[in-house]
C-alpha cells in the first residue's frame, strides 16, 4: 500500500509540473529593446525604447492576431528627423491582425505613419504620437477604439488621427498641432470626448461617410474650420453633429448648425461640464 501511495504521490507531482510549465508557457510575455525592426508573434513588453532610425520599413509589426504590446512608458523612435522626405513606414503596424492591443503609457514618434491599425476590433490607448510625417494614428479597420491618446505635430498637411473605416470608436483623445485634428471617412463611427484644438481643420467628415456621431468635443482654435460636414464643394449627408460639441466655425449643414461662427452666439458648454448656475 505504502509503495502505490508513494507512486500515485510521484505521478501528481509530475502532472502539477507538466501543468505548471504549460500555463507558464501560455502566459510568457516576450521582451523587446534596442534596435530594430521587430516583428511579434506573443505578447510583449518594452523593456527600453526602441530605435528604428535607421530603417526603411515598419518598425514593429503584428503576426498574429490576439496579442497585447505594452509600451511601459518607452519610446518608439523612427528615421524622420524633420519630415522633408519621408523614410520608412509605421512605427507600430497591428498588419492586419484582429484583436490587437496598444497599450501605454508611451511615445512614438518621427515615422509617416505613428501607429497603423488595419485589423479589426484592435484596441489603442495613452499612447503620445508626436512629430510622425503623415498620420498619427491611421485606423483603415473597423470597429476599432482609440482612447485616451495625445497625438501631436503631423507637419504641414499630416492629420493627427484618420478613421477610414466603419464602427470605430475615437474617445478623450487630444489632437493639436495638425492639418486635420480627426479626419473620418468611413460609416457608423463616433467621436467623442476630444480635444481637437490649433490645427488647420479640427474634425472633417469627408465625403463617402454617413451616420458618424460627432458629440461632446472640445473643437476650438482651428484656423480654417472647427467641424466640417463638407461645406458647399464636398456635400456630405447622415452625420449626426450634437449640440454638446463646443465649436465656434462650422462648415456643412449639420456642424453650422451647431457651432457658432460669431462670438456673440452661446456655446453649448453646459453640455459637458453639466447646467449653468441660476442667476
Amino acid at each position: 500500500m505504502k509503495r502505490r501511495m508513494a507512486t500515485w504521490t510521484t505521478l501528481a507531482f509530475a502532472v502539477c509540473l507538466v501543468i505548471g510549465v504549460s500555463a507558464s508557457k501560455a502566459h510568457a510575455v516576450a521582451t523587446i529593446s534596442g534596435t530594430g525592426p521587430f516583428t511579434i508573434t506573443q505578447n510583449t513588453d518594452l523593456v527600453g525604447d526602441v530605435n528604428c532610425s535607421t530603417t526603411t520599413v515598419d518598425c514593429i509589426t503584428f503576426a498574429a492576431p490576439n496579442l497585447q504590446l505594452n509600451l511601459k512608458g518607452f519610446t518608439v523612435t523612427g528615421p524622420n528627423a524633420d519630415c522633408t522626405v519621408r523614410v520608412g513606414d509605421a512605427g507600430i503596424n497591428t498588419n492586419g491582425q484582429a484583436h490587437a492591443r496598444i497599450v501605454g503609457p508611451g511615445k512614438v514618434q518621427k515615422f509617416p505613419f505613428g501607429i497603423l491599425v488595419t485589423g479589426s476590433n484592435t484596441l489603442v490607448r495613452e499612447i503620445v504620437v508626436i512629430r510622425n510625417c503623415a498620420v498619427g494614428i491611421d485606423v483603415v479597420s473597423n470597429k476599432a477604439q482609440i482612447r485616451d491618446n495625445i497625438v501631436l505635430k503631423t507637419p504641414g498637411n499630416g492629420t493627427g488621427i484618420n478613421v477610414q473605416g466603419n464602427d470605430n470608436v475615437v474617445e478623450r483623445n487630444e489632437a493639436h498641432g495638425h492639418g486635420n485634428g480627426i479626419g473620418v471617412s468611413g460609416t457608423g463611427n463616433v467621436i467623442e470626448k476630444n480635444s481637437v484644438t490649433t490645427n488647420a481643420g479640427g474634425i472633417v467628415l469627408f465625403a463617402g461617410g454617413t451616420n458618424n456621431r460627432v458629440g461632446n468635443n472640445l473643437v476650438l482654435n482651428n484656423s480654417s474650420v472647427d467641424i466640417d460636414d463638407g461645406g458647399v464643394a464636398n456635400v456630405v449627408t447622415g452625420n449626426i453633429v450634437t449640440q454638446n460639441n463646443v465649436c465656434e466655425k462650422g462648415r456643412g449643414a449639420a456642424a453650422q448648425a451647431v457651432c457658432a461662427d460669431s462670438p456673440t452666439q452661446p456655446f453649448h458648454i453646459n453640455h459637458l461640464v453639466g447646467p449653468a448656475p441660476a442667476p
